[in-house]
């Protein structure tokens, strides 16, 4: 299994949750001790978010021509290691 989170990706408050909150996912599949493969992608859009520049934004850029999570979602589609 693969899994990669974008630095400002709003999703990170899904999966660590918020001070007083359950965590809303669950644990973090990008997260160390989860197991899976993680691998690199691009910071994605900063934003003005929970002081920390998460934005909506980068969680919808992880397919954008030329960024490094399209390269390797092609690599891991195709069988090709690493």
């Amino acid at each position: 299994m693969h899994s990669t989170l974008a630095e400002h990706d709003l999703i990170k408050i899904a999966n660590v949750g918020l001070p007083g909150h359950d965590v809303a996912l669950g644990p973090d599949p990008a997260g160390s001790g989860f197991g899976w493969q993680v691998f690199e992608s691009a910071p994605g859009t900063k934003g003005l978010w929970y002081e920390g520049g998460l934005s909506g934004a980068s969680h919808s850029e992880y397919c954008e021509d030329g960024s490094p999570s399209l390269r390797r979602f092609g690599r891991i589609i195709a069988g090709k290691p690493g």
